[in-house]
């Protein structure tokens, strides 16, 4: 097995955990739209409101630390393959990835601003 090959594989993985953990921020998104349900019926939520605020600046960091990571994997990516063919293409995944970033970090740092979940 080559450098490239190995190289290859380990991105690839890296791609598999963050997309579980992408998936752990769905689960936990649903939680909190779930504990909203509850409190909008009348009924007792099961999340108090420090709970709920603590789950949501998880879920924003968890999603930065995502964005980077993929942002990091595609920059990898390119120098692996190094093919001017594909140059284009890895360029605009790179510029969506650093979009991503950036989206990521506006959510996080006015998000921690804010002290009720409901708005």
């Amino acid at each position: 097995m080559s450098n490239y090959d190995l190289s290859e594989t380990s991105l690839l993985k890296w791609q598999a955990v963050l997309s579980f953990v992408f998936i752990g921020t769905i689960v936990i998104s649903i939680i909190i739209t779930y504990n909203e349900i509850l409190k909008n019926e009348g009924k007792d939520p099961f999340l108090s409101k420090d709970d709920e605020v603590m789950l949501i600046r998880l879920r924003r960091n968890v999603a930065l630390l995502i964005a980077i990571g993929f942002l990091l994997i595609n920059i990898i990516d390119m120098k692996i393959h190094d093919n001017e063919d594909l140059r284009r293409d890895y360029i605009l995944q790179i510029i969506s990835g650093i979009l991503s970033v950036i989206g990521s970090f506006i959510v996080l740092f006015t998000g921690n601003e804010i002290q009720d979940p409901e708005l």
